[in-house]
């Protein structure tokens, strides 16, 4: 008891200081302190459960936050604050027999490397601490699950209860893509019919409107609809149940639907690597006809069917990406011209401006909550300006939109080439793991897990490029937590999985 009351108080203390850090009124934590709880209790008592409803719930906490008219900004902050001081505590005989590996050391590197620039470089210690939280709490939570003992029999009904919601949502996008005004008025949410899809034909221009379902927007229902199928890929490679299949295939037209290229060529990726470990693990034509074969089908069946509202949609990005490629060099110049950068995409600015800021400070960075992160937007980052990327939509005081829309990026400008180095040392470490452990249990449902935790992995390194995968939530929550998942099984499942905490 004493302990619980000591994790609550300290937990509301770290809440206060880092609304303070982020310019938030305290009030305005209580709703997402007293939501944490909730879940840190659920936590205490059986952690599967707590995990899952963390999870849903910081998947809609946008729209409950619009729904209920409350500030729910900091809940997924604050849970993880509770959820790794309570899995300390009842985990704490397990966690002092596990000894640090590589990961942890690529961590450290990573970290040192934030803390060590930022002091260097002046950063306020209310930008940096709050950076570096930013930055880590999603490793926080890996930790904090991996850390518990699990049962795959445990992570399946989680898995079960985020398959329904996914089937509901996916539903519900299917509906609003059919009639958006009516779905849109019976879940309550801002009325919004985007088009980004049009069909040509003999009865003139037909446009189709973009799927969101019940999130705020379109980007988080094309993600999880790709989320939660590759999990059903993995396990049709596993068990060959074709329900799975199915299903991963209507899931991944609401991520067409979506009309975001990002989670369409992540799920792509990931069953890229999903060929190579089937040939890796079975070396044989006959085996790659009979899993891989109902893949390619059921693949080829959906592009049939989505391409006439496909055409010249992907087609664009190239262009859109690298139509400006003579105002990025300008970004590189000794005295960059605000006006000549102005045009550039907001995206690849920031690649060229990340570049530009690791050579002037090599080779630590600029410090956190300097570039490309949440906390540049907050403390609007002096560095924006004195690389000539003001008058670049998005990046600009007044509207910067797309500042956190990158995640390399921020990594390169904020910990310089030995911190990108360490984030992707341990995020390559945690990849082999999960290969490892797919290609080497006797148990299928850890296999299947390990497996679809691959390929969300992978499907979250092709979404890192345009997005801040690993710290936005609810997306880091989930990609962490799957991977966690299969740490916790595997360590209950066999001793010989073990791996280093």
């Amino acid at each position: 008891m004493l302990g619980w009351v000591a994790l609550t108080v300290g937990g509301a203390v770290a809440a206060a200081s880092m609304a303070t850090a982020m310019h938030v009124e305290p009030v305005a934590i209580v709703v997402p302190v007293s939501s944490a709880l909730v879940v840190a209790l659920a936590f205490a008592l059986r952690p599967a459960v707590g995990v899952t409803a963390f999870l849903l719930l910081a998947l809609i906490a946008q729209t409950v936050q619009h729904w209920l008219s409350t500030d729910l900004r900091y809940f997924d902050e604050i849970s993880v604050l509770l959820l790794v001081g309570l899995s300390a505590v009842i985990n704490r005989w397990r966690i002092v027999r596990l000894r640090p590996g590589a990961k942890e050391v690529a961590l450290s590197v990573a970290a040192g490397a934030g803390i060590v620039s930022s002091l260097a470089s002046g950063v306020p210690a209310d930008t940096w601490v709050a950076g570096l939280f930013l930055l880590t709490k999603g490793v926080a939570f890996f930790y904090a699950v991996s850390w518990v003992k699990l049962d795959v029999r445990e992570v399946e009904r989680a898995g079960a209860a985020i398959l329904v919601a996914a089937v509901v949502i996916l539903a519900l996008g299917f509906a609003e893509v059919i009639n958006p005004v009516a779905v849109q008025e019976a879940l309550r949410l801002p009325p919004h019919q985007e088009i980004r899809f049009v069909i040509v034909g003999e009865g003139g221009v037909t446009g189709i409107p973009v799927a969101k379902s019940v999130f705020l927007h379109a980007a988080l229902f094309g993600w999880f609809t790709a989320f939660v199928s590759l999990f059903l890929y993995g396990r049709f490679i596993v068990f060959r149940e074709w329900w799975t299949l199915g299903v991963a295939l209507m899931l991944n037209v609401g991520t067409v639907l979506s009309a975001r290229r990002r989670p369409v060529v992540g799920v792509l990726a990931a069953l890229g690597v999903g060929v190579m470990w089937i040939w890796r693990q079975h070396r044989s034509r006959e085996a790659m006809l009979r899993i891989v074969g109902p893949l390619v089908v059921g693949l080829l069946v959906l592009a049939v069917l989505t391409a006439p509202v496909l055409s010249g949609f992907y087609a664009r990005t190239f262009e859109e990406y690298l139509g400006s490629s003579h105002a990025l060099g300008e970004i590189l110049s000794a005295d960059p011209d605000p006006a000549a950068i102005a045009g550039a995409h907001p995206r690849m600015a920031l690649y060229v401006g990340s570049v530009a800021i690791a050579r002037d400070f090599f080779p630590l960075g600029a410090g956190l909550g300097r570039f490309g992160s949440y906390m540049s937007e907050v403390h609007y980052s002096p560095l924006y300006e004195r690389y000539g990327l003001v008058r670049v939509y998005g990046l600009g005081p007044s509207e910067p939109v797309a500042i956190s829309d990158t995640f390399w990026p921020m990594v390169l400008g904020e910990l310089g080439p030995i911190g990108l180095a360490g984030v992707a040392a341990f995020l390559g470490l945690l990849a082999y793991r999960l290969w490892v452990v797919a290609g080497r249990t006797s148990s299928l449902p850890l296999r299947a897990l390990a497996l679809g935790s691959l390929f969300a992995f992978f499907e979250a390194l092709v979404g890192s490029l345009t997005a801040a995968t690993y710290v936005a939530p609810p997306i880091a929550y989930f990609i962490f937590g799957a991977a966690a998942a299969v740490w916790a099984v595997a360590r209950s499942d066999a001793p010989r999985w073990e791996p280093a905490s």
